[in-house]
């Protein structure tokens, strides 16, 4: 099920919120930084290591968690929820000028982020979009209000088919942006897939840092064999000027 969005002017657009929070980014070139997540409902594929299934799916209210961290006093807000609203909620609870879009895909509500980066970005917040890297037109209506992207690059063995002409396309329009290139890899994860995506992000910039991500173990995942992941890595420097394997620190600090 997806989330039902208002379009049309500013004060009509609304999403479908499943909560924000503020903690510690785990994954990519911010790893460590502080942010404020802002965690939109809904997405267009099925990954098998993911590991928030449950926003997928439209959710009454959003959480909000004002405690750094950890999902404690919680509050809740009605959905859906106007952009003003939340840039209202993210002055009053957190501290961080670091706000990330996250999801499920958060640019199926790529007109909210426009609206959202409009009225944030005046006070100096800066915004990260966390995307599963499959919808370049959606990018380009947001673009100019994103400061940074962390983009996925999907493996076929993980969700069982090839968006690498769309992730090509993505790409190329984010390396507007700072822009690094994430592939989740577990032990599924085959070489031929890893090298060929390794190719074609080399054909379009081989400057764009490229995150081998340690999946963290799942119901439907395993995390790979490290012996592999150097090889793969060692792989990837054949054609790409950095790639980095990292974890999710957030997992191995114990933080949400």
């Amino acid at each position: 099920m997806m989330p039902v969005v208002k379009s049309g002017p500013a004060d009509l657009i609304k999403a479908n919120l499943r909560e924000i929070m503020e903690s510690v980014q785990g994954e990519g070139l911010l790893m460590g930084s502080r942010q404020v997540f802002v965690r939109l409902s809904g997405c267009n594929l099925n990954c098998s290591y993911c590991d928030t299934p449950e926003s997928r799916e439209a959710s009454a209210v959003c959480k909000i968690y004002p405690q750094a961290g950890r999902r404690l006093n919680v509050r809740e807000e009605a959905n859906p929820v106007s952009p003003a609203r939340l840039s209202a909620i993210i002055q009053r609870y957190f501290a961080s000028r670091w706000v990330s879009f996250t999801g499920g895909e958060p640019l199926l509500q790529a007109d909210y982020i426009k609206e959202s980066a409009a009225l944030l970005k005046p006070y100096g917040y800066r915004l990260f979009l966390e995307t599963n890297g499959t919808l370049p037109g959606a990018l380009a209506e947001c673009l100019a209000g994103i400061d940074y992207i962390s983009m996925d690059w999907k493996l076929p063995s993980a969700v069982g088919a090839d968006y690498s002409p769309a992730h090509e396309q993505f790409l190329s329009l984010a390396l507007q942006k700072p822009c690094y290139v994430k592939m989740v890899i577990s032990q599924d994860s085959k070489e031929g897939e890893i090298g060929d995506a390794f190719k074609r992000i080399a054909a379009i910039s081989s400057d764009t840092p490229v995150i081998l991500q340690i999946a963290t173990p799942g119901p439907f995942c395993q995390s790979p064999d490290m012996d592999r992941m150097l090889t793969w890595q060692g792989l990837g420097l054949q054609f790409l000027k950095e790639v980095r394997v990292l974890p999710q620190l957030h997992h191995l600090l114990g933080l949400t």
